[in-house]
């Protein structure tokens, strides 16, 4: 079970990391520049631990894949949403620190979308 659970972890770590850098990359057509690409790896760090953490309490890596219905999609939705959000957020509050200052908010709406994609 526990092999099981870090095997999804791992694999939507994976997917969360691609959907924002396809996120910041489809932003700019390919051509990022770099002041946005220094402030990737925070991003995805905080994209990471927020997201994560909400994918776990909402309970993502309890019910099993073989029987998937309506409802786990509901939850997945759920999930991906509040996840999200609660990113947003984050991103949102080290913005008047100075960190993270001129990250795209476009950016965050299309690793919604690419989230929700991938996950979903």
């Amino acid at each position: 079970m526990i092999r099981r659970r870090a095997f999804f972890l791992l694999g939507d770590g994976v997917l969360l990391a691609l959907a924002l850098t396809a996120a910041v990359w489809l932003r700019f057509d390919g051509r990022v520049p770099q002041a946005v690409w220094s402030q990737v790896p925070l991003a995805l760090a905080v994209s990471l631990a927020v997201k994560l953490v909400v994918f776990a309490t909402q309970g993502l890596y309890a019910f099993s894949w073989s029987q998937v219905g309506l409802a786990d999609m509901v939850a997945v939705f759920r999930g991906v949403t509040i996840g999200v959000a609660a990113f947003w957020l984050a991103i949102f509050g080290f913005k008047p620190a100075g960190l993270l200052a001129g990250f795209p908010r476009a950016v965050l709406l299309l690793d919604y979308i690419l989230t929700l994609y991938a996950i979903g």
